[in-house]
């Protein structure tokens, strides 16, 4: 059984995630506003007697469980369930975001392909990829992947149909966001250019990242 509150910013899901978590969800709009709240929600569920791990995403909290405890046990559930009505409710804490400046080497595989795809040339897209500041909304997906909004609308791109292998350091675009690959691995995103994958270890949520086009990383 899952439980549902109203709180006064959105309303929220707890429901049974698989096996051994637990998901709670809010209705708030995918943006930073949301993914602050979500940073906040994810450090209160924390403290959940039974509850081991959480993991923010843009509007929603997995709660990963101790071995003991199960998701669909209903004191847990309500536990959770008033832990996310308070930090709902709290005021968010001033952001101190830090500001990086990333160096990228342009030469990603995709780069060609993503200006055919959205009529600009190659010098164009790595014009627009420095043109705004991104922020750091969510770290998910595997260790230290970092979701930046702010990308430029002119590059937003659907991801990949099938998705390829790619390198540590690997800069890309998908949807509205960009990020850098922290690690070798399966992407669907479309790569433009690479950087130091020692960078991604440096970025939280709020920071703010710019880019800027060098020869070689």
């Amino acid at each position: 059984m899952g439980a549902g509150a109203q709180s006064g910013i959105s309303v929220i899901e707890v429901q049974p995630y698989g096996a051994s978590a637990v998901l709670v969800r809010s209705a708030l709009p995918r943006g930073l506003a949301a993914a602050r709240r979500m940073a906040v929600l994810a450090e209160y569920l924390q403290s959940v007697p039974g509850v081991e791990e959480t993991v923010a995403g843009w509007t929603e909290v997995a709660c990963y469980l101790a071995d003991q405890c199960s998701p669909q046990d209903e004191q847990l559930l309500r536990a959770l369930t008033l832990s996310a009505q308070a930090a709902l409710a709290a005021p968010l804490p001033a952001v101190a975001g830090r500001s990086h400046r990333i160096p990228v080497a342009y030469n990603g595989a995709d780069l060609a392909s993503v200006a055919q795809a959205l009529g600009l040339s190659m010098a164009a897209v790595i014009a627009a990829h420095q043109a705004q500041a991104c922020t750091v909304g969510v770290i998910g997906f595997r260790p230290y992947f970092a979701y930046c909004l702010g990308l430029d609308p002119v590059l937003h791109l659907p991801r990949k149909a099938q998705p390829a292998m790619v390198q540590a350091g690997a800069v890309a675009i998908a949807d509205d966001m960009t990020a850098i690959y922290p690690s070798h691995g399966p992407g669907g995103w479309h790569v433009l250019g690479h950087t130091s994958a020692d960078r991604c270890c440096q970025l939280q949520v709020g920071d703010v990242l710019r880019f800027v086009q060098v020869e070689t990383v």
